[in-house]
């Protein structure tokens, strides 16, 4: 799709057009606004992509699901932007969905091979005590955040420091230590006690998970 010349039809409207086109049921004129964004949704996959993880065709594969997603939207009358704003915010919960999906394709891929292993070497004795966090739970987990949350986890990541952090959210440092905290209990990287809070041995400013979390 970024390759394709723009279609001269659409040149007189501008994105708030292009959308209103759509919602009208004009599928090209959807197909136009792609290509308009092409270039800042491909970087915004990029930066959606939790790193290190093994997704099948990276960026590329979660633009193409999107677009799939998107355009079966309008395809059965369920797209309902009428403004540009509106398109775009409906696109970055597609694109999130998306990643879900890829990670939930690449998971059927990986255990059909696993399968063909199986056959040609001994089965070993499962570890009751173990249970590995797999790219099914991370997908689960990704679903279940807001945009806020996403964003702190990803700069947490990427190993920044509170500051930074508090001026990206838009808040205090206080906060996003307290932010960080909780969305730790929510993805379960802190136990709860019987009231609901980390217990005992977790609680602290939270500047840097314990050396045996994998955050």
């Amino acid at each position: 799709m970024r390759h394709h010349p723009g279609n001269q039809r659409f040149d007189s409207l501008d994105d708030d057009g292009l959308i209103e086109a759509a919602n009208a049921g004009d599928r090209e004129a959807l197909v136009e606004f792609f290509r308009r964004h092409w270039s800042d949704l491909e970087r915004l996959a990029q930066r959606y992509t939790p790193r290190g993880t093994n997704v099948s065709h990276g960026a590329d594969d979660i633009m193409s699901t999107m677009v799939r997603q998107v355009l079966s939207l309008l395809d059965r009358g369920n797209f309902a932007p009428t403004k540009a704003a509106e398109a775009h915010g409906l696109l970055r919960t597609v694109m999130r969905r998306a990643i879900a999906r890829v990670f939930r394709r690449q998971r059927v891929e990986r255990e059909g091979l696993a399968r063909r292993r199986a056959m040609l070497s001994p089965v070993a004795e499962p570890d009751p005590t173990h249970r590995p966090v797999t790219q099914p739970d991370v997908a689960r987990l990704i679903g279940s955040l807001s945009e806020p949350e996403y964003r702190l986890l990803l700069m947490r990541l990427e190993q920044r420091d509170y500051r930074e952090i508090a001026n990206a959210l838009g808040c205090s440092v206080l906060a996003a230590r307290q932010r960080w905290r909780a969305l730790r209990v929510k993805l379960g990287f802190v136990p709860r006690d019987p009231e609901g809070l980390p217990d005992a041995d977790s609680r602290g400013d939270g500047d840097r998970p314990p050396a045996s979390r994998p955050v």
